[in-house]
């Protein structure tokens, strides 16, 4: 029978009055929940719920999962023995993917309910009396939603985490799960929202962990992640970690600057025998790319001076000059950042760089958006110099010169 036809059968919403009537009054086992369960999920997933009434439903839905996130297994229960009333059957990781896609698809008020019934799901595996103990599996459907473009689902994901604190894997006892853990928390402890910096600020403090070296290279992979709360957030996480062990941070600069080369390449469409396209070229990876240029603007400050030259090498004129004009301009304010933590001190290796290119560029509109931001770059570099510095006329004769090329941009 098709869903909210008039054939035989309840209809779907009898149904669920029906169910939130009856748990409502006496829950059911583990088991038989189990068995109700993909019924309401198809409701919650397939089913529209624009109206009140459609809604009233889900809100009922919701309800009955959260009754059952209470079951708690008896004290008496023999040793080896599992109590079909308590948690520890329960379809706990599928109730943790629906939880997690309502509160990140769901009106408001589905939202708010779908968060307590999770952190109250979680609350079932926490390992307290009655209580299961969670699996890996549930663990990483929390550290998963972590990465979500929603707000509310990182918050929620940490506050069910947080209700699983003495069940987590520690990266002294399970390094591959521990460690994956302490990378994903470390991520969102930079999070744009405050309040999910705070919450994971206090799980990692209640969990007592520590930073790895290990967790540098790892994180490269945040920068390039196709969210962009995720790509923010491991930026500021990447070059804190590399903060605290500075020897890594020339790898992490060449690694970042060859990821840069690969998200660039682009290949071409595929064509058949008689030049008719097959499949298109893969989308432009520019989001990558700009989570490249926003680690390098995060990481310039911690570089020596050995690294600073070849990072310009990078920016001119091949990154400042990229196909996407987000990621020129994410290039450019990584440059400049460089720039103002070490300009001073190493204008005699950079003005040669600008002046080169300026120099040898053909005269071409195609590197207009690099001459501009040169130009821009020579600027800043001559700000860092006292006036009567010798250094600054040639610089100011510079950009004279390029002002002066008929390129429309940079004039």
């Amino acid at each position: 029978m098709e869903m909210g036809s008039s054939g035989p059968g309840p209809h779907p919403a009898y149904s669920i009055r029906l169910l939130h009537a009856l748990t409502g009054a006496a829950p059911l086992s583990a088991p038989a929940f189990s068995l109700v369960f993909p019924f309401l999920k198809m409701v919650l997933t397939e089913m529209p719920h624009h109206s009140e009434e459609e809604e009233e439903r889900m809100v009922q839905i919701l309800q009955i999962l959260t009754v059952h996130a209470q079951l708690r297994a008896s004290p008496s229960t023999p040793p080896g023995r599992v109590d079909e009333n308590g948690p520890e059957l329960l379809p706990r990781v599928a109730m943790l993917h629906l939880l997690t896609w309502v509160i990140g698809t769901g009106l408001p008020r589905l939202q708010v309910l779908a968060s307590d019934t999770l952190t109250t799901l979680c609350a079932s595996s926490s390992g307290d009396d009655g209580c299961a103990f969670a699996e890996q599996e549930e663990v990483d459907v929390l550290l998963r939603a972590l990465q979500s473009p929603c707000a509310s689902v990182r918050e929620t994901a940490l506050r069910g985490l947080m209700e699983l604190h003495m069940v987590l894997p520690a990266p002294d006892t399970d390094e591959k799960n521990g460690l994956n853990l302490l990378r994903r928390l470390w991520v969102v402890k930079f999070d744009k929202e405050e309040v999910i910096r705070k919450l994971a600020e206090r799980l990692w403090s209640v969990m007592g962990l520590d930073l790895q070296p290990d967790l540098c290279s790892l994180l490269i992979d945040d920068v390039i992640y196709h969210e962009a709360a995720v790509r923010q957030a491991g930026a500021e996480a990447l070059s804190q970690a590399v903060a605290r062990y500075q020897l890594q941070a020339a790898e992490v600069m060449g690694r970042l600057m060859e990821i840069y080369q690969e998200k660039l390449y682009r290949p071409p469409p595929v064509l058949d025998a008689l030049g008719r396209v097959i499949s298109e070229s893969p989308p432009d990876q520019w989001e990558a790319r700009c989570g490249l240029a926003l680690a390098l603007n995060k990481l310039s400050q911690y570089l020596d001076s050995s690294q600073v030259k070849p990072l310009f090498q990078f920016f001119v004129p091949d990154a400042l000059n990229d196909r996407h004009p987000d990621v020129r301009k994410c290039m450019l304010d990584a440059a400049l950042a460089t720039l103002n933590t070490h300009g001073k001190e190493n204008v005699n290796s950079l003005l040669p760089v600008f002046e080169e290119f300026l120099k040898n560029a053909p005269n071409d509109a195609s590197y207009d958006a690099v001459r501009q931001s040169v130009v821009v770059l020579m600027g800043s570099l001559a700000k860092h110099l006292d006036k009567s510095d010798p250094k600054v006329k040639p610089i100011v004769a510079k950009l004279i010169a390029a002002l002066s090329t008929p390129s429309q941009q940079t004039s």
